[in-house]
């Protein structure tokens, strides 16, 4: 396989963009009281009002934990309500309060100068483009988070030598690592939190 040339990798700008625009967005709403992660919590819920906890992770693409966090402060800000299902069981069914959707009314032209500000100049097909290789990338995320795609592919590991070896007399046998038995930590084992949260969590938040 050939290496990519790290001049030419995509993932650097790619994580530097993503840690800019967050720094900006962040700036931006703190003023109203928000980061970034709760706008985008906040539109969506608006936008899909009385969802449980678990449609709205699939929706933002993020930990059912994560969301069942930020709806808790969001919660006790006053700005999300919680409900039981009609339908019964133990699952909570999300909206934004009337002052949630108040603040978002406010909220909306900061995002849409921050959205100018960071793409003067750029013209409107080429945001386009950007728009549809963002939604690509997110969706491409969600295949190799699925399970058993995460990380690396595995390394073969070379068959242990059995073949019996001559000794002298007074020599002692010499201990060989049965590389098999060695502990390594699997990485489709390792959690992941976003970020990325959050990661993203910030797809659909700046619109």
């Amino acid at each position: 396989m050939v290496r990519p040339d790290r001049r030419t990798t995509l993932l650097g700008p790619l994580k530097r963009a993503h840690l800019a625009v967050r720094t900006l967005a962040d700036g931006t709403l703190r003023p109203f009281g928000l980061t970034i992660a709760q706008y985008s919590m906040l539109r969506h819920l608006a936008d899909n009002p009385g969802i449980s906890g678990a449609e709205l992770a699939r929706l933002v693409r993020i930990t059912p934990a994560s969301v069942a966090g930020m709806l808790s402060v969001l919660e006790q800000d006053g700005r999300v309500e919680r409900t039981p299902d009609p339908a019964g069981g133990r699952c909570l069914l999300a909206r934004t309060t009337p002052a949630a959707d108040e603040l978002l009314e406010q909220v909306w032209p900061a995002i849409q100068w921050l959205e100018e500000e960071l793409f003067e100049g750029v013209p409107d097909a080429d945001r386009d483009t950007f728009r549809r290789v963002l939604d690509a990338i997110v969706d491409r995320q969600a295949e190799l988070l699925a399970p058993r795609r995460l990380g690396p592919p595995p390394t073969e590991v070379p068959e242990p030598d059995t073949t019996p070896t001559e000794r002298g007399p007074g020599t002692r046998p010499t201990t060989h690592e049965d590389p098999v038995s060695t502990t390594h930590e699997d990485p489709v084992s390792t959690t992941h939190e976003d970020e990325s949260t959050a990661q993203v969590e910030e797809r659909g938040a700046i619109r």
